[in-house]
């Protein structure tokens, strides 16, 4: 589950893809199987886009699907936004400045809540050939094996959704801190969706053996994480958000003893966590920000599309969407 959170954080707190390099593992399908994947990803609701306008009587809400990760094109998307940011009462976004302090703190004040103080490691939980795994994933984003090996399981899975390309480099913030930066120049308010620790708990929260099993699922595909970095990218930018959601089902190995029906039924686990319950908790912070006047709301771009997205959802309270890009 968690490998699946964590290619949402991204898509949806690190610096990537600008330097990585690989291959879209999408395109490399046939023809007719990528027809079938977006055939899939077409059958959700607002399935492509980024930017949409939401309106109710004199409410006013632009929505912008953001991406994690660094990266050069984010810079259009910023220009496309800034000029709306001009009359807007409150940027909303998932965590703002105050929210990203309280998570350091929270590190800083807890370390137990990263790192294993008793019991058995991580590895010591691995068989001897994820062991062997696990620790030249470590080592390709440059992890000590000392502080690897006592990391929390659910931190390490997060870790192995990050490419190796992405770890270590000094890179300009992705699109949401671009557009904080723009609102603070403005003088525009920044108030988050949800409490600080909400992303964090989602994550720690999971039985400890359900954190081992998303490193053992995540491990695998570790050959291929350059590949899947530009892949999310590339399918971020075409503006298909619900794409790279529908190729992770696709795409995600079963361990032994799974079935592909387990694996359909952790995504949707995972969806409901991640995605639905916060969709719907966002929901009366968008409602009572339009009191204030006009609102942008920046989020993880897998928020927006599905029955139950940020769209679907603002729709179902009188709002009508419209598509920008």
């Amino acid at each position: 589950m968690i490998r699946t959170l964590t290619a949402l954080f991204v898509l949806f707190a690190s610096p990537v893809v600008a330097q990585c390099s690989g291959h879209n593992l999408i395109n490399a399908m046939s023809a007719s199987e990528r027809h079938a994947l977006r055939q899939q990803a077409d059958s959700h609701p607002h399935a492509r886009g980024l930017l949409f306008r939401a309106t109710r009587g004199d409410e006013d809400v632009v929505l912008m699907g953001t991406y994690h990760l660094d990266d050069p094109r984010m810079d259009a998307l910023a220009a496309r936004v800034a000029p709306m940011m001009d009359n807007a009462s409150t940027l909303l976004v998932e965590a703002g400045p105050k929210e990203q302090a309280a998570l350091e703190k929270h590190f800083m004040d807890d370390p137990s809540s990263l790192l294993v103080s008793d019991g058995p490691t991580l590895p010591e939980r691995l068989t001897p050939s994820e062991r062997a795994q696990f620790r030249a994933a470590m080592a390709a984003r440059g992890i000590p094996p000392r502080l690897a090996n006592r990391y929390r399981p659910w931190y390490v899975a997060m870790l192995l959704g990050m490419p190796p390309c992405s770890m270590g480099k000094e890179q300009t913030a992705g699109l949401d801190q671009r557009l904080m930066d723009i609102a603070t120049e403005r003088h525009v308010p920044i108030r988050a969706l949800e409490p600080w620790q909400t992303a964090l708990d989602i994550s720690a929260d999971l039985p400890e053996q359900e954190q081992v099993t998303s490193v053992r699922m995540s491990l695998p595909m570790e050959k291929q994480a350059d590949d899947a970095a530009i892949t999310l990218a590339d399918s971020y930018f075409n503006s298909e958000p619900r794409l790279i959601w529908e190729f992770m089902q696709q795409s995600t190995p079963a361990l032994p003893g799974q079935t592909t029906a387990d694996v359909h039924a952790e995504f949707a686990k995972t969806e409901k966590t991640l995605l639905i319950d916060r969709n719907k908790a966002w929901i009366p912070v968008i409602e009572n920000a339009c009191k204030d006047g006009p609102v942008v709301a920046a989020f993880g771009a897998l928020h927006l599309s599905g029955d139950q997205g940020v769209l679907a959802l603002l729709e179902r309270e009188g709002f009508t969407i419209s598509r920008l890009d």
